[in-house]
């Protein structure tokens, strides 16, 4: 979005202002110029130089000062967008006030005209993806939130060149509505641009798209949003067939046509579909439940896509697939703080065995890979039956075989974070192991996937900024020649 004319009428709109709180017009302009001459003068030293100096800077001041406050301002005409614009205050949010807590102090947030016209913020994205850097991605969404409270232009800058993860612009997108239209634009490359219009995330964004003439190349999952936490009032929410089972459909359907991409062309089984979507439908159904306290009406979004690259070094081409679903609400350690009395002690005694044996991590982190294992759930009625807990540990093996693949640096890769907790699953921690074919499956994130052992911590650790929610990020290949082994019957480890 181009913001200069906004700062151009800018001025116009405080002298408006001042002249509607009856104040005198000369005098509001000649009392701005002099709080903002004064701030310039000791801001560039100007009593610290030699005679020379300071006329020097003296009339390099008066220059700012003109323009800043130029003296006719009464005959710009301020279209009505902006004038709503620089009328906003400002809009509760849950991810911009997490990421930062002082835009609800006072003087935390500003509206547009109490906002320096010179305080111009760019910020370059580079890593943007849970999978590849998740620390330092949560870093540039908080340098986002922190300059929509006080800049008057903002420019973002993406610099990588393909979309490695769907799930942080899904977090923008989320923050995109209660933020200020104060950006300006900015860099995004073509295959990035293709990524984003194809899966929805730019509508509504006001973002302009230089250069995209077709989608080729990319087969999307288009963003799907439920509904704000505590929205529904439908005593039967639960027994009517809900969008989450809707949704879980239509993204088999998506996985089915990503198949379809293969040469030879794949598909899913019946098998294979109903698995899936039941696997899908009950992670955001959980998702539903247990993410927004006892109410159990929490907010998911869900969005994918696929996109066939061809590496710049190999000159190969590859089929790429990613998946992410968000929640806000309740992380998982908080959720856990619902379960059974006998779980909340077995999950007690695990986290103290830990930090006895040597682990890093923080408690809620130690309690989050915790909730990755079979049978872990916050429903104290499904944990005494011994149901329930099931869908993250089938949807990391559903992820595993989809992605087979032998080709180097192309492995499944999967990033949980919640709260502050933050789980990478790679190789050769992937997916849970299981001791015999009847037992349940574990994944300690250690060379022997022993509970007695303190987690790896290049794997599972703390991050600076939290999210409040969870994210999961997925990422895969979808690989010709070993895809047809798993389903062939062969060995899919």
């Amino acid at each position: 979005m181009d913001n200069t004319p906004l700062r151009r009428f800018l001025g116009a709109f405080q002298a408006r202002s001042a002249q509607a709180r009856g104040i005198d017009h000369d005098e509001y302009l000649e009392e701005s110029r002099r709080e903002y001459r004064t701030q310039l003068q000791k801001n560039w030293n100007v009593a610290g130089q030699n005679a020379e100096q300071r006329a020097a800077l003296r009339r390099a001041i008066d220059d700012r000062v003109r323009a800043k406050f130029p003296s006719e301002t009464s005959g710009l005409e301020i279209p009505k967008e902006l004038q709503l614009l620089l009328l906003r205050k400002r809009r509760n949010s849950v991810v911009l006030d997490n990421l930062f807590p002082g835009r609800q102090a006072e003087n935390g947030w500003l509206e547009l005209p109490k906002r320096d016209q010179d305080s111009l913020e760019t910020i370059d994205l580079e890593n943007f993806s849970f999978l590849a850097d998740p620390i330092s991605t949560m870093q540039g969404l908080q340098k986002i939130s922190k300059a929509e409270a006080s800049a008057a232009g903002i420019t973002l800058n993406f610099r990588d060149k393909f979309c490695q993860d769907i799930a942080p612009f899904m977090i923008l997108r989320l923050m995109w509505d209660d933020m200020l239209g104060v950006f300006d634009g900015g860099f995004m490359d073509l295959p990035m641009q293709k990524v984003l219009h194809a899966v929805g995330i730019t509508d509504g964004m006001d973002i302009d798209l230089v250069g995209l003439r077709d989608l080729s190349d990319v087969w999307a999952f288009p963003l799907e949003r439920r509904r704000k936490a505590g929205s529904s009032h439908s005593e039967r929410r639960f027994a009517r067939l809900q969008k989450a089972e809707k949704v879980a459909d239509r993204l088999c359907g998506a996985i089915d046509s990503w198949l379809g991409k293969l040469d030879p062309p794949e598909e899913l089984t019946d098998t294979g579909w109903v698995g899936i979507q039941s696997i899908l439908a009950e992670m955001l159904n959980n998702a539903e439940r247990h993410s927004d306290g006892d109410r159990g009406d929490g907010r998911w979004n869900v969005s994918g896509f696929l996109a066939r690259r061809t590496d710049d070094d190999s000159g190969e081409t590859r089929l790429h697939a990613y998946l992410g679903i968000v929640n806000l609400g309740d992380t998982f350690a908080e959720s856990l703080g619902r379960a059974s009395p006998d779980l909340k002690e077995k999950l007690d005694s695990y986290v103290e065995n830990a930090v006895s044996a040597g682990a890093e991590q923080s408690r809620e982190t130690l309690l989050t890979l915790a909730a990755l294992q079979d049978g872990i759930t916050c429903d104290p009625e499904k944990w005494e039956k011994e149901q329930g807990g099931v869908g993250l540990p089938s949807m990391l093996d559903v992820v595993s075989g989809l992605g087979t693949t032998l080709s180097q640096g192309h492995a499944p890769k999967i990033t949980i974070l919640s709260g502050r907790s933050c789980i990478s699953l790679r190789t050769p921690y992937v997916k849970g192991q299981r001791d015999n074919p009847e037992a349940p499956r574990t994944l300690w994130f250690n060379p022997n996937n022993d509970r007695g052992h303190p987690p790896d911590a290049d794997f599972v650790y703390d991050v600076p900024v939290g999210f409040p929610g969870t994210i999961i990020s997925m990422g895969f290949v979808l690989d010709p020649i070993n895809y047809g082994s798993v389903h062939d019957g062969g060995d899919d480890d």
